[in-house]
């Protein structure tokens, strides 16, 4: 699929001009984060399937909070295209061109409701392509600090205020990388915490992190994933990746009426779950078998 990518202008003029009278079906990706930006490619994929013909296209919001977000432009190809908003002007014209042409709106409410029924009976998951420009300056890195190619990369959660069950006990998940490294050499990838200094083990947290990009550079070169319930587990599976899920267990899960998933959507063959349990602890015992299950040992 070849992804256009245009300013609203842009598009507006396309758009008028073009003589092709396609059913136009829009998502907007307004004050999404990583993971529900990922999970939005599903949803593209789907209504493709579901309508051949339609033009699908995402628009992207580029002002306002750009934290934890990730370029469309450059990640996703399962759009049509994406429009480029930037500002409530461009935004509130393009919803009256599109009200004109009559397009049909994808509703995000029940977003990671979709997920389980895209995967269970539509056999669609979530899909990222990476960028090749960080691509290349991770593989300068990696020669430079000499991190063997096959790696495992793991996130730990600390961070997660929204939803502190999300959260991990760093600890604990430094216990499953020793357990891990001698098999492995294992990157650790966090925002906070002080790096450790382990045979086998490079730990890039706190201050010697590295930006969103780079992490999903990072885990895009990785073997096998480990992480929470956060936007670079999703990053991890829509890369194709064998993901270790460290999540929360829907007993001790802080949100009420709890109806969404928001486990990572990918083949059961290449997923492991671990649950967190109360106080933030997992088995980990099990999840150690979980990793030697996914690496086929």
């Amino acid at each position: 699929m070849t992804l256009i990518s245009e300013t609203f202008s842009e598009y507006n003029t396309h758009i008028v001009n073009n003589k092709d009278h396609k059913t136009i079906v829009y998502y907007g990706l307004l004050g999404h984060r990583i993971g529900d930006q990922i999970a939005t490619t599903a949803v593209a994929r789907f209504w493709q399937k579901l309508v051949p013909d339609a033009a699908i296209i995402a628009m992207n919001y580029s002002y306002g909070n750009q934290r934890w977000k990730i370029d469309p432009n450059v990640y996703f190809n399962d759009w049509d295209a994406i429009i480029n908003i930037s500002s409530d002007e461009e935004d509130r014209r393009f919803y009256q061109l599109l009200d004109d042409k009559k397009a049909m709106a994808i509703h995000g409410y029940n977003l990671w409701n979709a997920m389980p029924f895209l995967k269970r009976d539509h056999g669609i998951y979530p899909h990222i392509i990476s960028s090749e420009h960080y691509d290349d300056w991770w593989k300068q890195q990696r020669q430079r600090l000499e991190i063997p190619q096959e790696c495992v990369v793991m996130h730990i959660l600390e961070d997660a205020t929204y939803n502190v069950c999300r959260n991990h006990r760093r600890r604990q998940m430094l216990e499953l990388a020793k357990l891990i490294s001698p098999i492995m050499p294992i990157i650790i990838l966090s925002s906070t915490g002080k790096p450790i200094n382990d045979r086998n083990i490079f730990d890039f947290s706190g201050a010697h992190g590295y930006n969103i990009d780079q992490n999903i550079a990072i885990i895009n070169a990785s073997s096998i994933y480990i992480g929470g319930d956060t936007g670079f587990t999703h990053a991890a599976g829509a890369l194709g990746k064998r993901v270790l899920a460290i999540y929360p267990s829907r007993a001790v899960n802080e949100v009420k009426d709890l109806t969404w998933d928001s486990m990572v959507s990918i083949p059961d063959n290449r997923l492991t779950k671990i649950d967190i349990g109360p106080r933030n602890f997992f088995d980990l015992w099990k999840a150690y078998q979980g990793f030697k299950t996914l690496i086929g040992m």
